[in-house]
């Protein structure tokens, strides 16, 4: 399987790796790294996920100096999208990089692309000439980067490389994450996003572990849809937003900042920890899994129905009414104001002259 071949990840990072299993050489903006020897068994393995950074400086800030303080470190970073106010905006990636710098001179930060770092070309000159990607570390973790700023749809160049990608890597037992910018499933302010319902179908098919994901600002835990889990993790310094409605398909929604910390402990077992972003002991919940069972959390098995649909379908019928009323009170309002007229004219007033 190729992974990540030639590809520069945002700009912090450059995987030079040929195939599955070989050493991963990064070479960062921030300093030389050591060749990753990607073919141990390795377990042990800590990183973190986060997303939405854009405009909270002072917030971000402080999650980067809390991720520092994490002990045991953290092997990488992934970065769901929104670094910057638009890309080919001039200073903002400098304020972006100063904050990581600390981190980033320890571990490497693997950034998809989000709404607010369009446009994609500036985007593609600044952070990663390939908008999409994937990468090994060690024999049990693939991460898979997409991007949702583009073409999702079953037909395009990044849906049929996806979906190779996951075929080959579901082949070996492996967990297996997804970080993208747009949710599938979210009761936050933008709510579902139906772009990337094709993508969700493909994790469902090929046992993706868990989707990471941003662009509703706050914390929440999707039940496992179809088996797999979601999380959106908007809580990285941008405004934090209510949550909209409630479903029966939403684990839990926190209306704060945060990042989220993921241990691999074996081949088969990890822990997905919720950490408030200026202190990772305040945790806001844990959820172990178990690879044999995929619905375990709190040591409670169950899960949400595999048939749950983004309860957003009223936004059609509201739209298809509002659309067909607008014009409809138009020709109401023209009508009245024309009976108005036409009664002054055949009944005028005594006061009229």
């Amino acid at each position: 399987m190729v992974v990540g071949v030639g590809v520069v990840i945002a700009v912090v990072v450059a995987v030079s790796s040929s195939t599955y299993g070989a050493a991963v050489t990064y070479n960062s903006a921030c300093g030389e790294r050591a060749a990753h020897n990607g073919t141990t068994g390795e377990v042990g393995v800590r990183f973190v996920v986060y997303s939405d950074s854009v405009g909270g400086n002072d917030v971000h800030r402080e999650l980067i100096g809390t991720v520092l303080g994490l002990d045991p470190a953290p092997a990488f970073v992934l970065h769901c999208g929104d670094s910057v106010d638009g890309s080919d905006v001039d200073g903002v990636w400098g304020d972006f990089f100063s904050i990581i710098q600390p981190a980033c001179n320890t571990y490497p930060f693997f950034i998809t692309m989000g709404n607010h770092d369009e446009p994609t070309d500036a985007w593609a000159e600044r952070m990663s000439s390939e908008l999409y990607y994937s990468f090994d570390w060690g024999l049990y973790i693939h991460v898979i980067v997409v991007n949702t700023l583009i073409d999702t749809d079953t037909g395009s160049a990044q849906y049929q490389w996806l979906q190779e990608d996951l075929a080959s890597a579901s082949m070996m037992p492996r967990w297996i994450f997804v970080i993208q910018h747009h949710p599938r499933y979210s009761t936050g302010y933008h709510g579902c996003q139906h772009k990337v319902e094709a993508f969700s179908e493909l994790y469902a098919t090929y046992n993706v572990t868990a989707a990471f994901q941003g662009h509703d600002h706050g914390y929440e835990r999707i039940f496992p849809l179809n088996g797999y889990h979601s999380f959106v993790l908007g809580g990285g310094g941008e405004t934090l937003r209510n949550q909209k409605w409630t479903d029966t398909w939403s684990a839990k929604f926190v209306k704060t900042n945060h990042f989220l910390i993921v241990d691999i402990v074996t081949e088969n077992h990890l822990i997905f920890t919720a950490v408030k972003h200026n202190d990772a002991s305040q945790v806001i919940e844990t959820l172990e899994l178990d690879n044999g069972k995929p619905y375990l959390w709190y040591g409670v098995e169950g899960g949400a129905s595999t048939h749950c649909q983004c309860d957003d379908s009223w936004k059609l019928p509201v739209a298809i009414v509002v659309t067909a009323a607008v014009p409809l009170a138009c020709v109401i309002l023209a009508i009245l104001v024309g009976k108005l007229f036409q009664s002054r004219i055949m009944f005028p007033s005594p006061e009229d002259p």
